[in-house]
C-alpha cells in the first residue's frame, strides 16, 4: 500500500505526536514546503528524551524520508535547550535507540537505525544544551550547526554507561580516536566552540536564534541547489566509504558511470550554462547510482 502524506506536517504533529513539533518553512506555509524544521519538544523537561521520542522520532524520520515533496530537513530544540538527555525520571534501557533487545517483549523502533539511513539531509540547530543522548543523536545528521555557548556532552561514563545510538561508528570518524577517548572517558561538558568538538560542529553562531535561522538557510540552499541523489551518494560514499585507495577508487568510478549517464547531471550543466536555479528530476527511488555502499551500521 502506498505511503499517504500529509497535507500539512504542522497539522499532523499536532493531531499525531506528544513529543515533537513540526513546521514548513515559512513557518506561515499552509501546505508542505521543501524544508521542514523538527523540534524536540518536551518544554517541562528540557526536551529530555524519551521512549516515547524515541518512537515518534522513527516514525517521523521515516516518512519525511518517503515524501518526494521534502529536499531537507532541520532539527531543533524547542526553547533554550536542544535536549537535556535521557529523562532520569523514566529510567535507561526503555529508548529503543539501538533496536531489539534489553527488557520486555515489547517490539522496539530502531532509533539509531532510522537515523544512520536517512537518505535527506538533516541539519542540526543545537540550539542550547545537548549531552548524552542529546548529542549523539545528531551525529548521523549530514551538518550540525551550534548556538557556541551551548554546552555539550558525552557523559556517559559518569552514569555508568557507554556510547549508543551509534556513535562508536560516527565519534571517532569525526574527531579522530584520540578525542572521542578524551571525550567518552571524561564525560567532560564542553561548550559548543570548543576545539576539541570542531569534528563535530561545522559552525558556532552568536545565539540560539541564529544558530536556528542558520540551520534553516543551510536547508534552504542544499534543497535548491543540490542534486538529492548526488547528495545522498557523496555523504554515504564518504561514511561507509572503503579501506583502502584502490578499493575506494573502484567506488568511485562505478558511481561516476551511472551518474554521467544520470538525469540530474543534464540538468546541473544547462542550470549553471543558463544561469538559473537547478531543478533536478532524479529521485531517490529510482535513481539511486550502482555501487553504492552497504550500511556498515
Amino acid at each position: 500500500m502506498a505511503t499517504q502524506f500529509p497535507s500539512s506536517y504542522s497539522a499532523y504533529a499536532d493531531n499525531n505526536l506528544t513529543t515533537l513539533k513540526l513546521s514548513h518553512n515559512p513557518a506561515s506555509s499552509p501546505t508542505v514546503t521543501p524544508v521542514v524544521v523538527l523540534t524536540l519538544y518536551r518544554p517541562k523537561n528540557n526536551n529530555a528524551f524519551t521512549r516515547v521520542m524515541s518512537d515518534e522520532l522513527v516514525t517521523t524520520f521515516e516518512l519525511l524520508d518517503k515524501d518526494p515533496r521534502i529536499k531537507a530537513i532541520v532539527i531543533t530544540g524547542h526553547g533554550r535547550t536542544f535536549c537535556a538527555g535521557a529523562d532520569l525520571e523514566q529510567g535507561f534501557g526503555k529508548f529503543g535507540v539501538g533496536g531489539g533487545g534489553g527488557g520486555g517483549s515489547e517490539e522496539r523502533k530502531d532509533l539509531s537505525g532510522a537515523l544512520g539511513h536517512i537518505r535527506k539531509p538533516t541539519i542540526a540547530a543545537i540550539n542550547g544544551a545537548a549531552v548524552g543522548i542529546g548529542i549523539t543523536l545528531t551525529l548521523p545528521f549530514s551538518i550540525r550547526v551550534a548556538y557556541k555557548d551551548a554546552k555539550i556532552g558525552f557523559i556517559f561514563a559518569k552514569r555508568g554507561l557507554v556510547l549508543e545510538a551509534g556513535s562508536t561508528f560516527y565519534l571517532p570518524r569525526m574527531v579522530g580516536l584520540s578525542t572521542a577517548t578524551y571525550l567518552a572517558t571524561t564525560g567532560a561538558i564542553l561548550k559548543a566552540n570548543d576545539r576539541r568538538l570542531e569534528g563535530i560542529i561545522a559552525e558556532t553562531l552568536d545565539t540560539p536564534e541564529a544558530t536556528v535561522k542558520r540551520a534553516i538557510e543551510i536547508a534552504e540552499d542544499v534543497s535548491q541547489n543540490v542534486s538529492l541523489v548526488a547528495g545522498y551518494a557523496c555523504r554515504e560514499m564518504l561514511l561507509q566509504g572503503n579501506d583502502t585507495l584502490e578499493s575506494s577508487k573502484k567506488m568511485e568510478t562505478e558511481v561516476l558511470s551511472t551518474l554521467y549517464s544520470g538525469k540530474d547531471l543534464k540538468e546541473g550543466v544547462q542550470a549553471f550554462l543558463q544561469k538559473r536555479a537547478p531543478n533536478f528530476p532524479a529521485t531517490l527511488e529510482h535513481d539511486l547510482p550502482r555501487g553504492l555502499p552497504r550500511s556498515k551500521i
